[in-house]
This record gives structure tokens, C-alpha cells and sequence, in this order.
């Protein structure tokens, strides 16, 4: 290697490189006009534009001879004067009564009924009464059909209205919100009745209530087919979202009313009835008409089971009117029930299959009753064949009821009627939550019959939760699956568990499958799972199936009997752990790998780790190895913080320039052999929450939000064992790449690392290269002929340890005489090889040739006191010269002398800037600052 004296170009580029101590930070004082308190100003007062003169006091004026009375008060005046001379105590109300001839609840004298009648004013009722807040007892004045209360004391009150005639035969209601229609409390004696309803007196108010006055009443007479009457019928009348219960007349057969020791008045709106048709009938028509008596036909509706009239369509406000319910006899059919204890346990009657007790699936006599939906109650008769038998039932819904041959707690019924497996079928559910209540089952019969299949089960389901020693697992979480439920087990009996209802019974499973399932306590797992027949201790063992480890399942067909409880044993281990060191170093060799001797750890760094359990782990170190331990062995991905960006000085007609989020190039160093085996860490930022591992072994939650890293190990295989940690090695460093287009023809006495900038050759183009990656090469200035690697993205391309070299392409008209490389110890071995052949538009074009070197001379040393970190640069002098060319000649004419080896040439640079020491001093000076003004993110849990 020849020696190289730097003094133009180049020089100004490697002596920033070897600059690693960043010059300290200098104080830069405020001028003057920054720094200046601005001086408190005055308001001043609005200028005016004159001074007018003060008005003179007004001149005394004689009183009138004859005074003049005022005008007398209105009556709302002196209310007004009352309200204000004592509004904080007492408010007023104002009070209307009316005759609802419309029957809507609504106060409109604009609707007109159907007798031709509006809403009206009632003016001859007895004034209405008011029990204030404070006791006394306030009478009402009348004025054009209204009723006052003045000043009366504030708060709630009782006002008293009363009825229109004796005895009652009204109703009065509040029609104050005709959303909120409310019947008005009857007070006082059948002889003297008034109806009451609570107001509040508001301070210095004027409240209003609006009372109407009502005789509505509703009737329904139930007819059969032939128009008998039909007595003894559940009729139910429907008013103000009520239903109330209709009774017979004792006088009229048939005809039904809602009664209170008298008629009941019912608030207008809409009128409803529902019937619960006698068995072996059905609604088959409902008609209504305005009254009583009369055959004036209203609408009727059909809603939600019943049928409805508007109040609005009655005859008068006083009326009562009737429904008309027309009964039809309904169609029967038989219904045939097969009910059968599901000794095999597995959903379906088939006498043909054997339990692991020797018996077969047989029928039985569970069957108690069936109920029609209008009540009437049948009992089943045996057929020879063992099914139980409902003749002539009513065509429509019913309900078959089961019982249990002890308690309802003791089995379940479900029904398999069709089911081809026990995916088919359906838990029939229980009458109520009594120990005695039977199973009902609803079933739809229709004109052809009905036949149905119910089995019979009492399944239950244990688990046993143990260590690998034998001894009991408490308190652990475990849950009993059927039918698609999960039930949660309790442990009744030292490390048994089995799930309970609400009724602290066992719980029965439907037959099929039974699963359980375990959250193995902290550091457990589970090792393995294992059935029994039955809880016998000494029952057979039976296949268990494992889904995906976290679930675990048995076939009912395999339990001991149809009333067994099949269990299971779940046996838990502890869970193995792995220890992971990491080591994170600046590869001041830059020879890929690490070697105590030479490189230097990395302290202070955040590292982080996700296990193959899916846990996230940090740590921090003092001297470089970062340490995991109790981590769950398998694949694992490690992930080192990177440094914080420094800050870029300002430069003077410095383009800007754009540094990467990752101010160092990392590796994993793990398996590597040299500098050639370097593959640059991908960068990305993670966020998560955690453990942190401490210093001393402890462990404390910790969240991370949006840290920087270099994800440098992926896929790791990590063994658990207790006696040694794997080995992580992670490298880093900062290697800029630089080059240089020069001119040697205009280079006199000096080596072309010295050549002055006006001797860089523009047009060039180049790439750079690190083992396998490519950068590409980016102009400090337009036609500079000077070049720094960035990545595609226009960022600062930082390399780690590798095999650095360039691609050049130089311009037309100039050829490479020769390629330069020089490094923190000078100048470089060149290597000078063919390109590979690449895709078309894979790279930046296609050169022929491509220049490498050794890392080894690249970086300089870490110095004393300085963060370790390898910082360096390769810069690169790319020697051409013009290609001569001969002048061509024409045939008689002297061609005149000329220089072949100094053609005319661009002018070296487009502008006297020295573009490479403003842009790749500044910037390498910056990289080199790296070594000092490392700054490592900290955080805290």
C-alpha cells in the first residue's frame, strides 16, 4: 500500500471522519431586541374630540292642580302584584274540567264524535278544592269555565274535584299530558264523592291541570260457532297498556266485564281483548260494535294475540263498547310420544348398541300429561310398542310434560326427535327451578299427528387437577364443556372439581362430548390429560381427544353408563424456562464477529425480548450483556434499541440533508465467521407491556411505547437450561460511503485524493455497495461530480461491518483509469472485479466493473471517554480521463494541431461552491460525532 498525502478534497472528508470528539456545545447569546422586556404601556384614555358643558339642573316643576286617580288594575294585574310581592312563597293554579264527548283523553273542542258532540266545559260541578301545602283548605273561583287558586302557599298539594253525578257513574282522569292519561282517586263518601290528584305549587308559578270526565266502559260477549253463549271462558279486557280480568255476568250468559263490587270505567284511548279459547276451540272471529245494544259495527284490530278498538269510535263518552268473540271448534289429531332412557349415551334411540354396563337404550313411561294451549289437560295411553300416546288432541300448540324419577336436579330430558347424531339435538327445559318440576317440551300438532322422540340422560363430569408428584392441585381455574357451554368447576373435594347450578347441584350434561379445560397456575402447564370410565378410582381408562392443547374431550358412548360421571385427570408440570444473554457491541474491527479484546459492550441500551409463549421482556445493562432469564424456551425474537439522532449543526450553503431513524447499522453476530456473513438488521418501532427484568433478578410490569429498534434475532431456538444461557451477539456501527470523480488531467504534482474540487468531473453516476446491499449514490450538488451512499428513500445510507466497494459509471467521453480508496488508516487495498448480472431495473444501471475493499482500516479508534461506538468512513477516488479521440480529417484541407490528450471538457464544477467540504465534511463530521453523542433512550415501568 502506497502512502497518500491528503490535502485537497479528500483531505478536507477523512479529517472529519477522524474528528470523535464533538466540539462542546457553545452558548449563543440573545441580541438585543431578543432579549429586551417590553416596557409596560398605559391604556390611554379615548381622545374627545369635546368638552361639552354640563347640563344645568332641571327647573322645579309645579305640581297639577288636580290630582288624576290611576287606573284600576286588571284581575291579572293584581295577581301579578301578589305573585311579586311573594313570589319566593306562593304560585298559583289553574284548573279545567271537561266532558271528553271526542273520547280521546285529549281537551279539543275542534274534534267532533260520532253523536255530533265536541269536547265541552263542565260549568256545573261543584267548585273544585285545594289542601295546600301548609294545611289550609283554598276554594276555587270560576271564571268563563275555569277554576283559579291564587297565591297559594308553595309545594305539593292535594286538588279535589267533584264527580258530576251521584252515585258514580264516571270516572275522572288528568288529562293534563295526554301521554300519561291517570285515573283520579276516588275520596270522600259514595253519597259525597270527589276524585283527588296531587299537584305541586310551584314558587311564583301558575300550574294548570286539566281533569276529564269519562263513562267508557268495555264488554265481551263469547260466542260458539252456533252463537251459544260461552260461559266459563278466560277473557281478559286491555286498557292504558292494562289487562284487566273480565268476569261473567251473573244476569246475562256469556258476557264478560272487567267488575269492582260495581262497573269499572276504563280511560279512553284504545279498548283490547283476549281470549284463552275452552279446549278444542279457537278465536275464529272477533267483531265489536259502539255500545251496548247497538249494531253500529266499529273497526276491529288484530295485535300481538289480541284485538283492538279506538275509544274514539264508541257511541258517547258514556258508553259501553261490546266485543263480539266467535269461537271456532278446532280440528284433533293424535300425538305420539317415544321417550327412552339414553343408556348408551350417545343422543339417539337405537336398542341395537350395547353401554360399556351391558345395557341398551330401552323406553319408559316418563311421560305424565300434555296441555292445549286453551288448558284442557290429556294423559297419555300405552301402546304395545312402548310409546306413550295423546289421542285427539286439538290441532295447534301444546305442552308435554316429563317427569323425573327423583328430583329435577337428578337428569335432564332432550329432545332427539329426527336426530341423526347428537348434533341434532336440544335440552328440553324445565317447568321451573324447583327439585320437583317436570320437563316440558312444546310441540305443534297438526291435522296429520305428531310423533316425538325424547330421551332420557343423568351424565355428569369430574376433573382431577395434580402435580407431577401426585399431590392436588386447589384452586385452580377449570371449566365442564357440553353442548357448547363451558360451566366453571368447583373444587369440591381437594383437586376435584366438577361444575354446580344455581341450585348447588351437580350439573347434567347433554350426551355427545364432555370437555374440560385449565388455566395451569402461574409457571405450571399442563403435561397431560387422561380419562376414567366413571369417579371410580380403579375405572378404565378412555380416549381422550386434545384440541390444540387447550381443550381436551371425551365421547359420552365411552362413560361407564348413562348416569356416570366420567373424569378426567389433568396433570400439570412446571414450565421449563430459558436464559438468554445478549450481547450488544460496536464492532471496532468491523470484522463482523466479536472479540473481547477489541470490540467494546454497549451499555445503557434498552433490550428487549418476545418468547415463544408470546411474552414481552426488557431488560437494561451496565456493561454491555443483557441478560433474560425464566423465559419460555422455543422461538424468540430479540430487539435492541437504537441510539437517539443527533443533532446537525448548522452549515452555511450546506444542502439539507436527511438522516435515517437508525443513526447505526446492526447484525446479528451470533453465526457468523467475518465481515463477508453481515446481514443488516430490518428497523422498526414496537410498543407493548411486559416485564421488565431488573439488575438483581426482580421483575416489575412495564409498558413501552413506540421504542426504536433493530430486530436482530429472530427464530430463536432457545433450550431450557438452568446451567447456561444461549448466546446472543449483537454488532453495530456507522460507515458512511463517499466518492469522488476526478479528473487526472488536470491533476499537476499531486496524487488525486489531493486534487482540488475544480478537477471533480460531473456527470457521473455511481453506486454503493455493503457485501449484498446496494445504495445508491446522491450528488452533493447538481453536477458536482461528488457523491455520499443514501438509501432509495433519499436518507443517509448507514453501513455496518461488510465488504464495501462502488459501481461506477462515469461520463461519456471519459474513461476509469484507475479507483482510490481511502480509510481512517489510510489509503485501501481495491479489489476491482465484473459485476454480477442483474435484472433489468434491479439496479441503478449496470456497470461492468465493480471496486471493493476490506473493512479492516476503515474506522478509526473509539477514544478515551468517548461512548463506544465504531464510526468510519470508505472514500472513494474515482480516476478518469478523456478518451482521445482523433480529429477527423478532410481529404485536402490541413487539419490544424491539436492536444489528443486534453480535449475540450465540461468546467469542473457547475458553480465555485466546494460542494464536498459542505456536504460530506459536515456530514461525516456529524456521523463521527456518533462516538461522543450516543444517547440512549431510557425508560421506566
Amino acid at each position: 500500500m502506497r502512502n497518500a498525502r491528503l490535502t485537497g478534497w479528500g483531505a478536507a472528508a477523512l479529517a472529519a471522519v477522524l474528528v470523535t470528539t464533538a466540539a462542546p456545545a457553545v452558548a449563543v447569546p440573545l441580541d438585543e431586541s431578543a432579549t429586551a422586556t417590553p416596557a409596560a404601556t398605559e391604556t390611554a384614555a379615548p381622545e374627545q374630540t369635546s368638552s361639552p358643558e354640563p347640563a344645568a339642573p332641571a327647573e322645579p316643576t309645579e305640581a297639577p292642580a288636580e290630582e288624576v286617580a290611576p287606573a284600576p288594575l286588571t284581575k291579572n294585574a293584581e295577581r301579578s302584584q301578589r305573585a311579586v310581592a311573594a313570589a319566593a312563597a306562593v304560585g298559583d293554579l289553574t284548573v279545567t274540567v271537561f266532558e271528553d264527548r271526542y273520547q280521546d283523553g285529549v281537551f279539543d273542542t275542534s274534534k267532533v264524535g260520532r253523536t255530533g258532540q265536541s269536547d265541552a266545559i263542565r260549568q256545573y260541578l261543584g267548585a273544585p278544592t285545594l289542601e295546600a301545602s301548609d294545611g289550609t283548605t283554598w276554594t276555587s273561583t270560576e271564571v268563563d269555565g275555569k277554576w283559579f287558586f291564587d297565591d297559594v302557599p308553595a309545594g305539593a298539594a292535594k286538588l279535589r274535584v267533584q264527580y258530576p253525578t251521584v252515585p258514580v257513574n264516571a270516572m275522572l282522569f288528568d288529562a293534563t299530558d295526554p301521554s300519561k292519561l291517570q285515573k283520579l282517586t276516588q275520596v270522600g263518601s259514595s253519597w259525597d264523592p270527589r276524585a283527588e290528584a296531587s299537584v305541586t305549587i310551584g314558587e311564583g308559578a301558575n300550574v294548570s291541570r286539566t281533569i276529564g270526565i269519562s263513562g267508557l266502559r268495555a264488554v265481551a260477549d263469547v260466542r260458539y260457532p252456533d252463537g251459544t253463549p260461552a260461559s266459563n271462558v278466560a277473557v281478559e279486557l286491555g286498557s292504558n297498556g292494562e289487562w284487566l280480568p273480565a268476569t261473567e255476568y251473573s244476569f246475562q250468559a256469556g258476557s264478560y266485564e272487567h267488575l269492582d263490587n260495581g262497573y269499572v270505567f276504563l280511560l279512553p284511548g284504545e279498548f283490547g281483548v283476549r281470549v284463552t279459547a275452552p279446549a278444542g276451540y279457537s278465536v275464529d272471529e272477533v267483531t265489536a260494535v259502539s255500545s251496548g245494544g247497538n249494531i253500529d259495527p266499529i273497526p276491529v284490530t288484530a295485535r300481538d294475540g289480541a284485538y283492538w278498538i279506538k275509544t274514539t269510535d264508541a257511541s258517547t263518552y258514556t258508553s259501553n263498547p261490546t266485543f263480539t268473540v266467535t269461537l271456532a271448534e278446532l280440528p284433533t289429531a293424535d300425538l305420539r310420544v317415544a321417550s327412552f332412557d339414553d343408556r348408551y349415551a350417545d343422543g339417539v334411540f337405537d336398542a341395537t348398541k350395547l353401554a360399556k354396563d351391558g345395557r341398551s337404550d330401552e323406553k319408559n313411561s316418563r311421560v305424565r300429561q300434555l296441555v292445549t294451549a286453551q288448558g284442557a289437560v290429556f294423559s297419555p295411553t300405552p301402546a304395545a310398542n312402548g310409546d306413550q300416546v295423546f289421542e285427539d288432541v286439538p290441532v295447534g300448540e301444546a305442552k308435554v310434560y316429563f317427569t323425573y324419577p327423583s328430583s329435577s336436579f337428578d337428569a335432564i330430558f332432550f329432545d332427539s326427535t329426527g336426530a341423526a347424531s347428537a348434533d341434532d339435538i336440544e335440552r328440553i327445559p324445565n317447568e321451573s327451578t324447583s327439585a320437583y318440576s317436570s320437563a316440558v317440551a312444546t310441540v305443534m300438532v297438526d291435522e296429520d299427528g305428531v310423533a316425538m322422540e325424547v330421551g332420557f340422560t343423568g351424565l355428569r363430569a369430574a376433573a382431577e387437577v395434580e402435580y407431577e408428584d401426585g399431590t392436588p392441585a386447589t384452586g385452580v381455574s377449570v371449566e365442564i364443556g357440553s353442548n357448547r357451554e363451558w360451566y366453571p368447576a368447583v373444587d369440591y373435594e381437594t383437586g376435584t372439581y366438577e361444575a354446580f347450578n344455581e341450585a348447588s347441584y351437580y350439573v347434567r350434561h347433554l350426551p355427545d362430548e364432555i370437555g374440560v379445560r385449565v388455566e395451569a397456575p402461574e409457571g405450571y402447564q399442563i403435561a397431560e390429560v387422561t380419562a376414567r370410565q366413571d369417579n371410580n378410582p380403579g375405572a378404565p381408562e378412555i380416549d381422550v381427544t386434545d384440541d390444540d392443547g387447550t381443550s381436551f374431550w371425551i365421547d359420552t358412548a365411552d362413560a361407564a353408563s348413562y348416569s356416570a360421571a366420567p373424569t378426567f385427570t389433568v396433570t400439570l408440570e412446571e414450565i421449563p424456562t430459558a436464559a438468554v444473554d445478549v450481547t450488544y457491541f460496536a464492532d471496532v474491527e468491523l470484522d463482523g464477529v466479536y472479540e473481547s479484546a477489541a470490540d467494546e459492550t454497549i451499555p445503557g441500551a434498552e433490550v428487549y425480548l418476545l418468547d415463544a409463549a408470546g411474552d414481552w421482556w426488557a431488560t437494561t445493562s451496565l456493561d454491555g450483556t443483557y441478560a433474560f432469564t425464566g423465559v419460555a424456551p422455543g422461538e424468540a425474537t430479540v430487539y435492541v434499541e437504537l441510539p437517539d439522532v443527533p443533532d446537525m449543526p448548522e452549515m452555511p450553503e450546506m444542502p439539507e440533508l436527511e438522516f435515517p431513524e437508525a443513526t447505526v447499522a446492526l447484525w446479528d453476530a451470533t453465526a457468523i465467521e467475518s465481515y463477508r456473513d453481515v446481514v443488516e438488521a430490518e428497523t422498526e418501532t414496537i410498543s407493548f407491556e411486559g416485564t421488565r427484568i431488573n439488575a438483581d433478578g426482580t421483575t416489575a410490569p412495564v409498558v413501552v411505547d413506540d421504542a426504536l429498534v433493530g430486530v436482530v434475532f429472530a427464530d430463536l431456538d432457545v433450550v431450557a437450561d438452568e446451567d447456561e444461557a444461549a448466546q446472543v451477539f449483537v454488532g453495530s456501527a456507522s460507515v458512511f460511503q463517499i466518492a469522488g470523480f476526478v479528473d487526472t488531467t488536470a491533476v499537476t504534482g499531486e496524487t488525486p485524493v489531493d486534487a482540488p474540487v475544480d478537477a471533480l468531473v460531473p456527470g457521473a453516476e455511481v453506486e454503493f455497495l455493503a457485501n449484498d446491499e446496494v445504495a445508491v449514490g446522491e450528488e452533493a450538488a447538481p453536477g458536482a461530480g461528488a457523491f455520499i451512499a443514501t438509501e432509495n428513500d433519499g436518507e443517509l445510507a448507514v453501513f455496518g461491518a461488510a465488504e464495501y466497494g462502488i459501481r461506477p459509471k462515469v461520463p461519456a467521453g471519459y474513461q476509469v483509469i484507475g479507483v482510490t480508496a481511502v480509510g481512517a488508516s489510510g489509503e485501501l487495498e481495491v479489489t476491482e472485479t465484473s459485476a454480477p448480472a442483474t435484472a433489468d431495473g434491479e439496479a441503478l444501471f449496470a456497470a461492468p466493473r465493480e471496486y471493493r475493499v476490506a473493512p479492516q482500516g476503515v474506522a478509526g479508534p473509539v477514544p478515551e471517554g468517548a461512548a463506544p461506538i465504531a464510526t468510519g468512513a470508505v472514500i472513494w477516488v474515482v480516476e478518469v480521463a478523456p478518451i482521445a479521440v482523433a480529429p477527423p480529417v478532410v481529404p485536402g484541407v490541413d487539419a490544424p494541431p491539436t492536444d489528443p490528450t486534453r480535449p475540450d471538457v465540461l468546467p469542473a464544477t457547475g458553480s465555485d461552491t466546494n460542494p464536498w467540504v459542505l456536504m460530506f465534511g459536515a456530514s461525516l463530521l456529524i456521523a463521527a460525532g456518533f462516538g461522543t453523542r450516543l444517547v440512549i433512550r431510557r425508560r421506566t415501568a
